[in-house]
């Protein structure tokens, strides 16, 4: 089917919207998925929201498996509640320092008991080898 890779993104775009991620942020994660996504473009005001997040600051989090370590970069976006300057800690051991948002961690290795408690915190999007999961449902 030609449209299914729109379909998919369309998909990933309207469940991030719905979690309160801004379309420009959206738009961001929804460009792991394929190509496709990365057709579209953002006419006005990306820091458009349609929902609040369960979490203040909408984040994904980027899993790398490199041999013997699993590692976890957080991405954080700017939104209407969380505005530019805003600090952020994401709740992941052994993470204890503050971020600016929007910004990134650096890649961390984590303890898998301690990815299961973060993915536990809240319903977020989760990129593992290019393509959008989500934390409960991983």
């Amino acid at each position: 089917m030609i449209n299914s890779g729109a379909i998919k993104i369309g998909s990933t775009i309207a469940q991030l919207l719905n979690q309160g991620f801004p379309l420009y942020g959206a738009l961001d994660v929804a460009q792991n998925e394929s190509v496709v996504s990365q057709q579209y473009l953002m006419v006005g005001d990306g820091r458009t929201t349609i929902a609040q997040s369960e979490t203040v600051v909408p984040n994904v989090c980027i899993m790398k498996e490199e041999k013997e370590n699993v590692l976890a970069e957080i991405k954080m976006y700017d939104s209407v509640r969380a505005e530019k300057g805003t600090l952020f800690t994401p709740h992941l051991n052994p993470i204890d320092s503050y971020y600016i948002v929007p910004g990134r961690t650096e890649q961390i290795p984590v303890k898998e008991d301690h990815i299961e408690e973060f993915f536990n915190e809240g319903r977020f999007p989760v990129v593992i080898d290019e393509t959008v999961y989500w934390s409960n449902e991983i």
